[in-house]
């Protein structure tokens, strides 16, 4: 699984060739985006995902019209955004329960009192 909506795609050519392989004696796709191609291996960025199961198609062809292809999948997940909420009440020795009126499943800290007062972070 990944967060980023956007990753790069990379591996290794194997074609039965003395030395190594670069660009022009392979061509490598990956969902038909064309990737760079040296010292046999292969590169493709930015390959955009959506949310979910995404198939990727990578599509291997030498100088001879030997072709591959290889499927493979990856999830992405949109990653959830953390929110930084300060509280500042009485120390009453109990935990907030509600952030802004509304249930919450937030953790908070008690970072320091003084006075009977305090204040509390909560991530979400």
């Amino acid at each position: 699984m990944v967060t980023s909506k956007f990753i790069s795609v990379s591996g290794l050519i194997n074609d039965i060739v003395r030395g190594t392989v670069s660009e022009g004696q392979a061509n490598v796709t990956v969902n038909g985006k064309a990737a760079s191609v040296s010292n046999r291996s292969y590169l493709a960025d930015n390959i955009e995902l959506i949310e979910g199961v995404n198939t990727l198609t990578i599509q291997g062809a030498d100088q001879v019209g030997n072709t591959s292809t290889v499927h493979s999948t990856v999830t992405y997940k949109v990653p959830v955004r953390s929110t930084l909420s300060w509280f500042r009440g009485k120390v009453s020795g109990r935990v907030f329960a509600r952030r802004w009126g509304k249930p919450s499943r937030s953790s908070c800290w008690m970072s320091w009192a003084m006075q009977r007062r305090t204040r509390r972070w909560c991530f979400g």
